[in-house]
């Protein structure tokens, strides 16, 4: 997901802030507070995994809970342990 932001010239150097993936320095922005991030979400897709009906249970409950206009569905892809 990207965001676009205008900066002007004289801003000088963006706040920017960095996590650890597997050992590599990763450097991002975060998300103003002003941007719902959860109004981009149309919908969520459960698993595959192993308890797909428990996991798709939980997550559409916390979807409503929050009063959310977000779809639920399973995955269609089997799981294997393989």
């Amino acid at each position: 997901m990207s965001t676009l932001e205008p900066v002007s010239s004289e801003a000088g150097v963006l706040p920017v802030d960095y996590f650890n993936r597997n050992g590599l320095i990763v450097p991002y922005v975060r998300t103003p507070p002003s941007f719902k991030v959860l109004d981009c979400i149309d919908w969520i897709v459960v698993g595959p995994s192993p308890r797909i009906e428990n996991r798709f249970n939980s997550v559409a409950q916390m979807v409503r809970g929050l009063g959310l206009n977000i779809k639920v569905r399973p995955s269609h892809i089997p799981f294997s342990r393989g």
